[in-house]
């Protein structure tokens, strides 16, 4: 399977702490610009496209997009979303009868003001929360993803919980990249491996059997032995990124030349298929912090 991810721009609504391009200029790319990186995604074969951003769903054309997208035949068009503006069920339903298809939504805390503190905005959790249920109502396939930052791993299970009651199926949890953003306050916000492993894995012991589909990055395996089959080892699509200007013709690549392994790592048998951990981690932490255990 191949996958192109189109990035519509750098605005967005929320104004999210450990963002990685909230010091991008807040441009949004020309219609004609994406239209033609539609096709050219068709050409190159791939079998699913994603619009991403900055949030896209604040484009007045983002309906026009997604219907031109929707034209080209993709198996799947995906919206990679906080979510917000799928508050309002008719946008809902217009974005859907456009050809979205599925949803990924991130959601980053059990209460209101945890999630305001992180996204930077007043009514984020209330929108997002309905927007999340409008979506699963209108029976979408929703993928909600929770990125994990020292300001709500200790609540790991209420938000799991939380999503539950919504009926969330597909749960992401995904480590926080700490890449691009020079003004990206590292200390504050990315937990150490160790800890933030150690509220995943007691999450999961309560609501694994509750969870249709979990998926975990972004976190050493070796932290999440119990849980490892969960653990995106290896992408099983190729995925492009195309931003205004430029292109990543292999986003795991990319992936693996920002991690990298401790010392202890070399004498673990899945030394060859894991991921490691991102370069930035050892800037700020000593291997030995993080309590690496090798299979």
């Amino acid at each position: 399977m191949k996958k192109t991810d189109i990035i519509l721009g750098y605005r967005c609504n929320n104004n999210c702490i450990f963002c990685s391009t909230a010091h991008f200029p807040k441009t949004q790319v020309a219609k004609e610009k994406i239209k033609q990186q539609i096709l050219e995604s068709k050409k190159n074969k791939a079998d699913e496209i994603c619009f991403t951003g900055g949030e896209p769903t604040i484009r007045k054309d983002i309906i026009e997009i997604v219907s031109f997208a929707g034209r080209q035949n993709f198996k799947q068009i995906y919206i990679d979303s906080n979510g917000r503006l799928f508050y309002y069920k008719k946008f809902c339903e217009k974005i859907i009868n456009a050809g979205a298809t599925s949803f990924l939504i991130p959601f980053y805390a059990a209460d209101r003001e945890t999630f305001k503190l992180i996204t930077g905005s007043e009514h984020a959790y209330e929108q997002t929360l309905e927007g999340i249920k409008n979506l699963i109502n209108l029976n979408q396939k929703v993928d909600v993803n929770i990125v994990l930052v020292k300001q709500n791993i200790t609540q790991l299970s209420k938000i799991v919980n939380l999503l539950l009651n919504y009926k969330v199926k597909n749960i992401l949890f995904w480590g926080c990249c700490p890449i691009n953003n020079p003004k990206f306050n590292f200390k504050k916000i990315i937990p150490n491996p160790k800890d933030a492993a150690y509220y995943l894995n007691k999450t999961l012991d309560s609501y694994e059997q509750k969870i249709s589909h979990i998926s975990i990055n972004g976190i050493p395996p070796c932290k999440i032995k119990k849980y490892d089959k969960y653990f995106v080892w290896k992408y099983t699509y190729m995925s492009v990124l195309l931003g205004h200007n430029w292109k990543i013709d292999d986003l795991e690549k990319q992936k693996l030349d920002n991690s990298i392994k401790g010392k202890i790592c070399s004498s673990c048998k899945r030394v060859e298929t894991c991921p490691g951990i991102w370069k930035e981690y050892f800037k700020y932490y000593h291997e030995e912090e993080f309590e690496l255990m090798p299979y």
